[in-house]
């Protein structure tokens, strides 16, 4: 007949589909994984960072610190040297050009306290940023800057220790791990995938005259044509990597620079405070 029915058709029925095998899909499950990872090291580095920068900004408020206390002390020598001055000249020992010259100096040295000065206290808020506390917090420093002997190591030694605990290049080195594995999957993108299938359930015309039924089975997908997005996906990560393979060359080798920086400045800052300490015990004599 050319037409039959209507009849009535009950299907309730449970559905599962699992993939098999898919490649492109467990890269990017890898990629995933070191994601996170990546993400988690990068907030080491950031807290890294955050406790140098409060680290640099203590020692910077010790600086001035002593800044100002050295001004000050000059401030008293000039007073009292105007007045020795004042008094050789009230003997007849002295001429006014000498009180003038020790009225300039004064002068002058009473410029650098307020400069110094003003340095301490834009060091001290600073300071007060930096650390979370409030603006108009009264900060006390009951430390002063004191030298110990650091031992200077080799260029090669320190440069191998600090490429191993910086934590903004593990981090770096994790995000190019992660480009790499991207590459990788947008290559498996055309590869064939497998599924398996499976459901069961109750067909019949009615509820009360339905029996069981179910299928099982495998599918497998090739991607025949996709309109070029697997070679615009595949060029787009790999640029994403190159750049991430430049990025890493590039922190390493800052790394170096910064070691050899910190190395050269160590010998220097050794040299200028054992020629501090010749001075000052010149002066004391």
């Amino acid at each position: 007949p050319e037409k039959v029915g209507p009849f009535a058709i009950f299907d309730a029925r449970a559905t599962v589909t699992q993939t098999i095998v898919d490649l492109g899909a467990w890269r990017r499950y890898q990629a995933s994984k070191v994601a996170v990872t990546a993400a988690q090291t990068e907030r080491t580095s950031t807290q890294d960072r955050t406790a140098a920068q409060v680290a640099r900004s203590y020692l910077t408020a010790l600086r001035q610190q002593a800044r100002l206390e050295t001004a000050t002390a000059n401030v008293e020598l000039s007073e009292a040297l105007l007045e020795l001055a004042q008094n050789q000249q009230d003997a007849g020992t002295g001429t006014g050009i000498e009180v003038t010259r020790a009225r300039v100096q004064l002068s002058n040295q009473e410029h650098l306290q307020l400069a110094a000065r003003q340095q301490h206290t834009q060091a001290l808020l600073t300071l007060l940023r930096q650390i979370g506390a409030g603006l108009n917090d009264h900060l006390l420093l009951t430390e002063t800057l004191e030298y110990l002997p650091v031992q200077v190591t080799e260029v090669s030694q320190a440069t191998a220790l600090a490429l191993q605990s910086r934590s903004d290049l593990q981090a770096q080195l994790q995000k190019e791990e992660e480009a790499d594995l991207g590459y990788r999957a947008a290559g498996l993108e055309r590869m064939p995938s497998l599924s398996g299938f499976a459901d069961y359930g109750a067909l019949g015309n009615h509820l009360n005259d339905s029996f069981a039924t179910w299928s099982l089975g495998v599918s497998l997908r090739l991607t025949l044509f996709d309109g070029g997005r697997h070679q615009a996906n595949q060029a787009q990560t790999q640029s994403q990597l190159r750049q991430q393979q430049i990025q890493t060359r590039d922190l390493r080798q800052q790394i170096e620079l910064e070691v050899r920086l910190a190395l050269d400045g160590l010998q220097v800052t050794r040299q200028q405070i054992q020629s501090a300490a010749k001075g000052l015990q010149l002066a004391e004599q």
